[in-house]
């Protein structure tokens, strides 16, 4: 009875360890992360900006830069479907660390026959990224920003981290969930 009494006991034990390892990875250093950018005042545009619904306003071409820095955000704060809230003010309460970009255009945006002429038809940019979750660390990947639609997914190459990231490395998968790119899920690969 003693040994059926231990085992429920080191389960119960076991089982409140894991759900608090769980809150832990969800809300500062899991694997996976939403992120939101207010385009029309989180970022900066060297030809002209954003318009009303967060689209960047043409003329955008080949050398254009854009800087930003948003919110990270635990998975699944922004809806999937490209219903998020462009003004990322309903995510505020549950940020969780800071985004930023900081990139130039090779295709104009919106018009897949803008681009320069080496770059593939999807590529929309070069970016640098940096995330930072407080308290927990950082990490930073690099490569191009496709044009895909909601729902679309593209890789960044990881090219270091600090603290709980310090080991990360390979290919972080970005998933698009809407407002024109503004809004994505990064993925890091397992350990």
């Amino acid at each position: 009875m003693k040994t059926i009494k231990m085992a429920v006991a080191i389960a119960g034990v076991l089982a409140a360890q894991m759900s608090f390892a769980h809150e832990d990875d969800r809300d500062r250093g899991g694997r996976a992360f939403d992120v939101c950018v207010n385009a029309a005042v989180d970022a900066r545009f060297d030809f002209g900006g954003v318009d009303i619904g967060g689209n960047p306003v043409p003329p955008i071409g080949p050398g254009d830069r854009v800087t930003a820095a948003g919110m990270m955000l635990p998975a699944g704060t922004v809806p999937s479907n490209g219903s998020g809230d462009l003004t990322c003010n309903a995510y505020q309460s549950k940020k969780i660390g800071t985004f930023f970009v900081n990139g130039t255009f090779v295709s104009a945006f919106g018009n897949p026959a803008g681009h320069l002429p080496q770059a593939a038809t999807d590529d929309l940019a070069y970016v640098d990224w940096h995330f930072r979750v407080d308290g927990v660390g950082a990490f930073d990947t690099s490569g191009l920003v496709n044009t895909g639609a909601t729902g679309s997914t593209y890789p960044q190459t990881i090219i270091g981290g600090t603290g709980r990231f310090k080991n990360v490395r390979g290919e972080m998968t970005t998933l698009v969930l809407g407002a024109s790119g503004f809004q994505i899920r990064v993925m890091l690969p397992n350990d």
